[in-house]
């Protein structure tokens, strides 16, 4: 994925999630994987189909909930929803509040919508 081989990424993590299918990293490797490929509408809601069969296989992943949203934040998704976001982002750090991912993306979203109040509220956690 770093290196840029995304189809051998994909392959390679899809044959991992045979074998491992419970791994919240994996699934959300594969949300990042499709995420990156987003070109289209239709690409949108492949990757969106991506989240949530793994939120069906593990619906208490924070990883699969923060890929989630940063799916729902990107303008170019077809589910462009920042409530609904922010709503993923919370169940993200319900589950996995040892990932420092999910409150970054909660920053992000609070800038984007400017609310000072719970960027300060944020710092507090």
């Amino acid at each position: 994925l770093r290196n840029g081989s995304f189809e051998s990424a994909e392959r390679l993590v899809k044959g991992s999630l045979k074998k491992h299918f419970v791994t919240g990293r994996l699934w959300a490797t594969l949300i990042q994987l499709k995420h990156a490929k987003i070109q289209n509408q239709n690409d949108s809601k492949k990757a969106y189909s991506v989240f949530l069969q793994a939120n069906r296989k593990i619906p208490k992943s924070g990883e699969v909930w923060c890929e989630g949203a940063r799916l729902l934040m990107s303008p170019v998704s077809h589910k462009f929803d920042l409530e609904k976001a922010e709503k993923y982002l919370n169940f993200a750090i319900q589950f996995t509040p040892q990932y420092g991912d999910s409150f970054l993306e909660l920053f992000k979203l609070y800038t984007i919508r400017g609310e000072l109040k719970k960027i300060e509220e944020l710092k507090n956690i």
